[in-house]
Order: structure tokens, then sequence, then C-alpha cells
């Protein structure tokens, strides 16, 4: 199932803006490792692990770029090369390897955004649902967004078996920018969202 942008998506998408301003970065991203990824097992035998990664390099990382796009990727990157090379394969299409594509916007020091978030669909084992979700956080500084959360009006998602996705999206989180080399490796012109761009 993919939900078609609403009115608030397809006005942010087609505002005639560039963000330029001093208040985000735009060359990294934002990111929080959790105290229980450090020292994280990897590389299992027999349901143990045989290596460990000290520091993992991305926690579920959101990107902003000056264009009003943002991208986020729910997942725990252990090394930067297996980062890097994902990108450079997959690139920005809409069956990327990575990334959960939306739009954002800054008022004040309030940072809203709408994403598209993949989640368990409703009926069939192993569908999937793509879902507009509201996102907001406060700029604490340039590089400290506070209390980064899913919020309301929430997407229509089947609960049952989206709880524990659902809960990590929805619980307050302050993310902490890290300088990531993604200068042409992520084009945020040719996301696949910008298809919804008037021409």
């Amino acid at each position: 199932m993919f939900q078609a942008p609403d009115k608030g998506f397809t006005t942010l998408i087609n505002e005639k803006r560039l963000i330029t301003n001093d208040k985000i970065n735009f060359n990294g991203a934002y990111h929080k490792i959790e105290k229980e990824d450090y020292n994280h097992g990897t590389d299992y035998e027999n349901g143990k692990p045989t290596r460990y990664v000290d520091t993992p390099y991305l926690g579920s990382p959101v990107f902003f770029f000056k264009n009003g796009i943002v991208g986020f990727e729910y997942a725990l990157i252990l090394d930067s090369s297996y980062f890097l090379q994902g990108l450079k394969k997959y690139g920005t299409g809409e069956k990327a390897y990575a990334y959960k594509w939306g739009v954002y916007q800054i008022k004040d020091d309030t940072i809203k955004a709408i994403i598209y978030i993949t989640y368990l669909g409703r009926f069939l084992h192993g569908t999937t649902q793509l879902l507009q979700s509201n996102f907001e956080g406060h700029l604490q500084n340039k590089d400290t967004i506070i209390g980064w959360h899913l919020v309301p009006p929430y997407p229509p998602l089947a609960m049952s078996i989206n709880e524990n996705y659902f809960k990590f999206l929805s619980t307050s989180r302050n993310l902490y920018f890290k300088k990531v080399p993604i200068e042409g490796l992520i084009d945020p012109d040719k996301v696949w969202i910008n298809k919804y761009r008037k021409k």
C-alpha cells in the first residue's frame, strides 16, 4: 500500500525555498547511538557473536538537505564502509537500499517533517505499507535536535504488528550531528519524492 501525498506534503515540496540558515547542518547526519548499541556483536556462529563493533558508525540517522528534503534510515549502521557502499550501489531511487524520504520545514527553533515510512502491511504476511509520518523536534543548536519523535496525526497503520516500531519512532530522542561524507553519494534533487514537485 502506498499513501498518496496529502496537502501538507505537496505544499512543502512545492514551496520555492532553499534552506540556507545557520540553524542546521547539511554535511552529515543527526543520530544517536544508544547505550546498548556499544560493543555490538556481529558475525554470529551457533547463536554467539564472533566479532564485536565497539562503537557503531550511525544510529538511525536523519539527513537534512538545502532543498527541503529529509532522509531517514531505521538502522544501526555498524561501519562506514557498509554505509557508503550501499549508497554507491543503490543511490536515491524509490527502491533504494536506504532512506525513507520526506520534506521538512523550520519555524523559529522547531523542525517539522513529513516522511514516508515503511510499516508492515495490515493483511498479508510480508506486505508493507509506505505511509506519511509526521515528526517534530527542537533545534537546541546547530549540532543538537532535542526531542525528535513521531507526532500526531499518526499514520493509519496496523498497530498490532507495528507496535515496537511505533514505540521506537514515537519515543523522544535527542539527536546529535556527525559529519558524514554524503556529498556526491546522495543527490536530493534525484530522490523519488521529487516527482511530486510541480514543473
